[in-house]
């Protein structure tokens, strides 16, 4: 029995097929890995130069100076599955009109806006 000659000049076809495409999905997805590590390369390159892994305190050199940030802090943290009661939103309350009176008192296009002061940043004594 003969192959009919739909299947036949399939089978022709995909024989005919250039490499090109036959390897096409590999050869995006390689692609698309290349694209992406050069991009991750010029990222951790750019963030070498920059400011950026100056002010990046979760580096390990940074021990030292992670255990000093924060420590001078004092923010009232609220229980995500606290009881709810009325002494409980008077308290909240309390701690958010303070918060917001401390930012809205501040000129905002003053020179003084970016003070460690005005950010509540801790005094540094050398």
């Amino acid at each position: 029995m003969g192959d009919s000659p739909l299947l036949e000049d399939l089978k022709s076809t995909a024989l005919e097929q250039s490499a090109k495409e036959q390897y096409r999905l590999p050869l995006l997805i390689a692609g698309a890995v290349g694209i992406a590590f050069i991009l991750v390369v010029v990222a951790l390159n750019l963030y070498d130069r920059g400011t950026a892994a100056q002010l990046d305190l979760s580096r390990p050199g940074y021990q030292s100076v992670r255990e000093q940030a924060g420590k001078n802090v004092d923010i009232k943290k609220f229980s995500a599955s606290g009881e709810l009661s009325a002494e409980v939103f008077d308290s909240f309350d309390r701690e958010y009109s303070e918060q917001i009176n401390s930012i809205t008192k501040l000129d905002a296009f003053g020179g003084k806006a970016l003070t460690d002061a005005a950010l509540g940043l801790p005094e540094i004594n050398e």
